[in-house]
């Protein structure tokens, strides 16, 4: 679930590197909100970001949230919170490709 969210900010880093200056990324991690409604997965990465851009956490979050949403990918929603933090929402198609996936592999979870 995890690698969708990280992939996506990945994907947003590099598009926005050049425009940004940006010579190094850090490394990007995504957790699981302990708060339901702040979504399925979220990263602190552009509180990482504010100091080496010299630019608020929330800007840049809001940038790279924008980016994201040109490609959407797997997520019903993606939105900036607080003062920097990014979202992810996944959409149900998400999660009937995930359970189908694991009903067609043949796993007994229980």
């Amino acid at each position: 679930m995890k690698k969708e969210a990280i992939g996506a900010v990945e994907n947003a880093i590099r598009a926005l590197k050049d425009t940004w200056g940006l010579e190094n990324t850090p490394a990007v991690d995504v957790e699981i909100p302990r708060d339901e409604s702040h979504g399925d997965v979220a990263t602190t990465i552009a509180m990482s970001l504010a100091r080496p851009l010299r630019r608020s956490p929330k800007m840049i979050a809001g940038e790279i949230v924008k980016k994201i949403m040109e490609h959407y990918g797997p997520f019903q929603k993606v939105e900036t919170a607080g003062s920097g933090f990014i979202n992810f929402t996944y959409n149900n198609e998400y999660y009937h490709e995930k359970l189908k996936k694991l009903l067609n592999e043949g796993h007994d979870f229980f």
